[in-house]
């Protein structure tokens, strides 16, 4: 496929920056950018896939308090925003814009901190493939947390070389195997005050050969 010399992958002209609040007021996240053609937004909140919402993309925890809009200006930029009226503490996390176009992709991920209990958000089931690594990062809310950790079958992860668990919430097990990998994970978020929040996720692992070569190499399915 062949582009015009003027067309060019999508840049970032504004984003929002992390923020830490109490429960209550309206947030807004923006961000703005260019490109040509020009790029479409979406929106993810801890990497987790998306629901549809107008034209832009997001997974929310309550559809029904948060707007979710772009437009251009006539200056060809392109605007999105995500706006929270009365936030509650399970909408923390970490929000990701992308912008892309058919030439490239771009984007920018902040924190939204609300104070409160921990909370970890409904994790969809995850499928990995057979050989290629897989990342996994814990949706957790709530602020200040003061520890995050992963468990399979009452055990503390990482318990082999082929995983890493991170204090920010974040699984890598490389090189999936199906008979050792596939099953139930739990995470784990606490405050100092020994308030925890647990949540459930099962892991899939399907071999190479029924994918196929256009298989990425984790994906999710609601429900």
């Amino acid at each position: 496929m062949c582009y015009k010399l003027n067309n060019a992958s999508p840049e970032l002209l504004y984003w929002f920056s992390e923020q830490t609040l109490q429960p209550g007021p309206t947030v807004s996240l923006k961000c703005v950018a260019t490109g040509n053609p020009l790029p479409q937004f979406t929106w993810t909140l801890d990497g987790f896939p998306p629901c549809f919402l107008l034209t832009v993309i997001l997974q929310i925890p309550d559809n029904s308090r948060f707007l979710v809009g772009q437009y251009v200006t006539i200056h060809d930029d392109v605007i999105s925003h995500v706006n929270i009226t009365n936030v509650k503490e399970e909408d923390g996390g970490e929000y990701t814009c992308a912008a892309q176009n058919a030439i490239g992709k771009v984007s920018h991920s902040a924190k939204v901190n609300i104070y409160g209990l921990p909370f970890i958000r409904e994790m969809p089931k995850i499928t990995g493939i057979s050989g290629s690594d897989l990342i996994v990062k814990c949706p957790v809310a709530g602020y200040p947390i003061d520890k995050i950790h992963w468990e399979r079958d009452g055990q503390t992860l990482p318990i082999n070389r082929r995983q890493r668990a991170y204090n920010n919430g974040t699984l890598i097990i490389e090189q999936l195997q199906r008979l050792e990998d596939a099953g139930t994970y739990t995470c784990m978020a606490q405050n100092k005050q020994k308030q925890t929040s647990r949540r459930n996720v099962e892991i899939q692992v399907l071999e190479q050969d029924l994918c196929g070569s256009e298989s990425s190499n984790a994906t999710f399915e609601n429900g």
